[in-house]
Order: C-alpha cells, then structure tokens, then sequence
C-alpha cells in the first residue's frame, strides 16, 4: 500500500484545489461519499452480522468533523437512522464543515434531536453516554491528521467515551488520538474496528502497533490525481 505523510497529503490538497481547480467542497462531498461506502461494505460484517440500524457520528470542528456531516447525509439518505455529536456550538464551525452543518441542519430541521453540540460540560457527557448506548457504531470523525500530541479537553474525554462504550467503532482518515506518520499515541486514543483513510495511506497507519487503534483500513478515492504526487516523491 503506498503512502504519503500528513504533510505531503495537506499539500496534496492544496494543489488540488489551486492547481487542479477542484473546489474543496467538492473533495469533501467526494470524502463522505467514499466513507459511506465502506462503510456500508464492512459494517454488518465487522458487527458480527448485526444490522446498523442507528449510528453516533461525532465530529470536530475541522474537516475531518464536515466528512462526517457528509457521511451522515449518504447514511441517512440510504435508511440508515444517524444522529451526530457536534464538539462546540453552531458559531464555532468555519468553511466547508460549516457549510455542511448547515446543510444537516435544513435537512433536520423536523427532528433537532439528530444533532447534538456538545459543550464539554457534566450533562452533555451524560448525554453522549446515552447516545453510545443507543447505537449500533460510533463514527470518530472528531479530528484529522492536523492534531498532534496529546488530546485536549474535551476530546480525551470524548475518546474515553468511545472506546469504554464497546461499540464498534468507525474512524474518519485517522483514529483521533493516533500519530498518522509515525503511529504512536502521546495519550489516549480511538480504538476504531474499522478506518478509511483519504486519497492515500498515512504511514502511521501500517504499523504494527497502530493495528489495534486502526482496525481494518481502507483508503477512499477523493477524486485528487494522487499517483503523480507519488511518482514525484520517488524521483
């Protein structure tokens, strides 16, 4: 499986929106897109035959946060039941996560309970206790490869959540809390049984003790022309 480091891939991204004129919105509709189906592909399976009639979508305030409010429409709109786990308020959101929250919203405007902003308080981890306990899958869409260290609050907390829950758990290009380039984990992190990396493969990922973080990992085509990037690093 060929890779490429957070850095390379952030430039990756670049290029495709300056140079080949795709409009990063779009590489974020193409995200959720691929996300979704994987996994539609992997989940009953990984559930040990269980169908996935409801899933906890959690999502930061970046774009790993608005591919999961893609994912969350491609779910819905395939007659999979999803709520979602929004880490701050409304006004906190910014770019293309935005646009896609807001999206979410005018399409749940007749069921707000779908959607749940989290404020890191007592009641509000209360409340996504609840919501684990009522899901088939979580999704951790909490936070790309641009996190590095160790986890901040809210999100150790989220994660703690995440994985002390026992459900299955669905990871968005990284497992949050995980080195994407050199696999190591500075604190906590998601213990996810299923990953679908974007564009290209994280090196961190691959190795052998990122495994029981990763799960089983997938990479979803984006629509950004990786193989020339690649060949240029080789030269």
């Amino acid at each position: 499986m060929k890779t490429a480091t957070c850095r390379d891939v952030r430039e990756l991204d670049a290029r495709a929106v300056a140079e080949w004129r795709i409009p990063s919105l779009l590489l974020m509709e193409n995200a959720g897109r691929g996300l979704a189906d994987v996994f539609l592909a992997n989940a009953t399976r990984l559930n040990g035959g269980a169908t996935s009639r409801r899933v906890l979508i959690c999502c930061g305030k970046g774009n790993n946060g608005g591919d999961g409010f893609v994912l969350f429409r491609r779910l819905e709109l395939l007659g999979v039941d999803c709520r979602i786990v929004a880490v701050g308020t409304p006004e906190s959101y910014r770019g293309d996560a935005l646009t896609n929250l807001e999206i979410v919203r005018a399409a749940t405007s007749q069921n707000p309970e779908k959607i749940f902003f989290f404020d890191g308080s007592p009641q509000a981890f209360e409340r996504l206790e609840v919501e684990l306990a009522q899901a088939d899958w979580a999704v951790d869409a909490l936070l790309g490869t641009g996190a590095v260290g160790a986890l901040r609050f809210p999100f150790e907390g989220i994660v703690d959540a995440l994985n002390r829950s026992k459900k299955p758990v669905y990871a968005v290009d990284v497992p949050s809390g995980l080195n994407a380039d050199d696999g190591t984990v500075a604190s906590v992190a998601v213990r996810a049984r299923l990953t679908t990396t974007l564009a290209v493969a994280k090196p961190g990922l691959l190795f052998d003790a990122a495994k029981p973080f990763v799960g089983e990992l997938y990479v979803a085509d984006i629509g950004v022309p990786v193989e020339p990037f690649l060949r240029r690093d080789e030269r």
